[in-house]
């Protein structure tokens, strides 16, 4: 049997060459060894570069439709049980948003680097997963981001008031 290059290094990784995240069905969860990375409002052009860019560094991107924004982030990366019942919220996330489902800082920093390096244009709002967040709905991690994102900026109160002496 002959093997191709792409075969043989994802075989080596343990994943799929046919495997992609349009290819499960929903409420399935991926292969949790690569890294997932959900996006929810990017434009399909711009999608489309940031999945390449992803893709050359071993990672998936998940387009969040807004049907599965009832959900927790957990469930939408495979780490928690999918609510049977949970709705989708309108105007859950209001703009471009990536959500990093691993946690490891020095690949985020690298995945950054390799989409300015691309010029792929930035996505303003970015979070990445922590024992907390796994079990916010997009909606609650699109607030707290963009309440941190105001409060770097200037345009907002600090996030944590430090507490006035009397």
């Amino acid at each position: 049997m002959v093997v191709s290059p792409i075969q043989s290094r994802e075989r080596v990784q343990g994943q799929s060459p046919c495997r992609s995240p349009e290819a499960a069905p929903l409420g399935r969860s991926f292969d949790m060894e690569s890294k997932l990375i959900l996006a929810f409002h990017v434009a399909p052009q711009k999608l489309g570069k940031i999945r390449f860019c992803a893709m050359k560094m071993g990672m998936r991107v998940m387009d969040v439709p807004l049907a599965d924004c009832g959900q927790t982030l957990g469930a939408l990366c495979g780490k928690a049980e999918r609510q049977t019942d949970a709705a989708a919220q309108e105007n859950a996330v209001g703009s471009e948003m990536l959500y990093f489902a691993f946690s490891e800082l020095p690949l985020v920093e690298r995945f950054l680097t390799a989409m300015k390096q691309m010029r792929v244009p930035p996505v303003r709002l970015k979070g990445v997963m922590t024992e907390t967040n796994l079990a916010w709905t997009p909606a609650q991690l699109y607030q707290e981001l963009t309440r941190e994102h105001q409060a770097m900026a200037g345009h907002g109160a600090p996030i944590h008031a430090a507490k006035q002496e009397e």
